[in-house]
């Protein structure tokens, strides 16, 4: 037992070692100062906002092109849940009146097949809209969640790197060093 904490200890502070030996000392002026309004901006509030109301996640994190995103999303699960229950709706009570039918025509059998084919495939094409519906309220949920976590992200417009070869003392080797332009 001593044996794997003494192993652990010596990982643990060796590469700890090398972890601070890596670091730069920044001075305080290039230091960026956050502003107290990204400090204040939760992802907490902005999921909230979205499981409560569609697209209100989307207002908080300033995002409002993404408004026509989700409602259109929604609206159109929303159409095929109601084109798909009316054409259930419709297929099962024209089957259900030739099934009531008392007098029995050739071929009718063929003709009730058809319409109770027709109402199982629009039923499960009307519970999958339920289900897709549930999904991007899910999705709008998850996107303003993830979104709020970038909120303060830096998005610059040159992001290339410059890196040169440097002799490193402490190491005793040759390393790059990466430095953002």
């Amino acid at each position: 037992m001593t044996k794997k904490w003494f192993f652990f200890l010596l990982i643990a502070l060796t590469t700890n070692g090398f972890y601070l030996g890596a670091q730069e000392v920044v001075s305080d002026s290039s230091v960026a100062v956050v502003s107290k309004k990204e400090r204040i901006h939760s992802p907490t509030k902005a999921t909230i906002l979205s499981a409560l109301v569609p697209g209100l996640g989307q207002i908080y994190n300033r995002k409002y092109w993404k408004l026509p995103i989700v409602y259109g999303a929604i609206g159109t699960t929303v159409y095929y849940i109601k084109d798909n229950h009316q054409k259930m709706n419709l297929f099962r009570d024209e089957y259900i009146r030739l099934r009531d039918l008392n007098h029995r025509t050739p071929g009718q059998e063929n003709v009730m097949d058809y319409y109770l084919n027709a109402v199982n495939f629009y039923r499960r094409r009307y519970e999958l809209s339920w289900f897709s519906l549930a999904g991007v309220y899910v999705l709008n949920i998850l996107d303003a969640a993830v979104d709020a976590h970038l909120f303060s992200f830096d998005v610059t417009e040159d992001i290339s790197l410059n890196w040169q070869p440097v002799v490193n003392p402490e190491f005793y080797g040759l390393g790059i060093r990466l430095n953002h332009k």
